[in-house]
């Protein structure tokens, strides 16, 4: 008996069809196994199992034709546009003739768009209307928020609070990004709780990866940098195998401790832009049995007057 017997049941004769009554959905389902009955009746069937589903607007197709059609020629005229500003920048070899080219072709979608958008404006236009600056507006409010927590983060001089700590058997590994206030905060925290400290950066690109060390080496930061270069975005597996590997050269009694900074913001919804990566890498080091993780909170946009209040004592964050 073949499996296809046991789920569907045995093929009906063509004279007892006539006496048995199926349901559309299962009805669907038997017509889809059978190659012939599926070619003739499968469409029909389909859509009068779907149809009370989500309704007739199933047969409908030109609603989304102006979503679709205002689309590409805003595409279009960004294009056009875009290259427009690129034959100015570079004026190279025949840049003239090329501009006007490119500048009729973005008069001509530009006109377009705007006789599709008054045409069709009720049938569904208005919502690439209202969502396109819905969307640039939260595009350029994150562009400015990271803008902004850069200039926060931004240190031109390597000045440490401490000098070496005292002796003791826990190693520190500090994860970085860039060379910033959070990484000195960090190594600080480092340094005032263990003699051995290591500061690590899993990156995918070399050049960016020179760069940090050329940088590392000109502030002349009295702690190891070490680089891990990985071909893809993911860094959690890299991570992963560095403290396997630093884990299992530890002696008895010896454990590592990882620093990992938590940015800590002052509106609510600022959350969703930071810090979304702390969680996977407390779940991951929680595998670990001689390693524990380390929340170093960072305060990237601390009050003004409070800190002018504090004086010096106020960078400690």
């Amino acid at each position: 008996m073949k499996i296809k017997d046991v789920i569907l049941g045995k093929p009906l004769k063509t004279s007892d069809i006539a006496n048995e009554k199926l349901s559309k959905a299962w009805g669907l389902s038997v017509m889809a196994s059978d190659a012939v009955s599926s070619v003739a009746y499968a469409g029909e069937e389909i859509l009068l199992v779907l149809t009370p589903v989500i309704g007739f607007g199933a047969f409908k197709v030109a609603p989304l034709v102006p979503l679709y059609t205002i689309g590409v020629f805003i595409s279009f005229t960004l294009c056009q546009y875009g290259m427009v500003r690129f034959w100015l920048r570079t004026k190279e070899k025949g840049w003239k003739y090329k501009i006007w080219i490119n500048g009729l072709g973005a008069f001509m979608t530009f006109v377009d768009t705007c006789v599709i958008i008054y045409n069709k404006f009720i049938e569904g236009a208005w919502m690439i209307i209202v969502s396109i600056p819905i969307l640039m507006a939260f595009m350029i409010y994150v562009k400015r928020h990271y803008t902004y927590v850069g200039k926060q983060l931004e240190l031109k001089d390597f000045h440490p609070y401490h000098g070496d700590a005292a002796a003791g058997s826990s190693q520190c590994i500090v994860l970085m990004q860039s060379i910033n206030k959070s990484l000195l905060k960090s190594l600080n925290y480092a340094k005032s709780i263990s003699n051995s400290t290591t500061a690590l950066h899993i990156c995918r690109h070399p050049e960016y990866a020179a760069e940090l060390r050329r940088q590392w080496d000109g502030l002349q930061i009295p702690i190891p940098l070490e680089i891990v270069l990985t071909p893809y975005r993911d860094i959690m597996k890299p991570f992963d195998d560095y403290i396997w590997a630093r884990e299992a050269k530890l002696k008895h009694g010896e454990f590592i401790s990882v620093i990992i900074v938590k940015f800590v913001t002052d509106h609510w919804y600022d959350n969703i832009l930071h810090s979304q990566t702390t969680y996977f890498f407390e779940k991951l080091l929680s595998k670990h049995r001689n390693v524990t993780a380390t929340i170093m909170p960072f305060h990237y946009n601390p009050d003004d007057a409070k800190l002018e209040a504090d004086g010096p004592s106020g960078e400690a964050q």
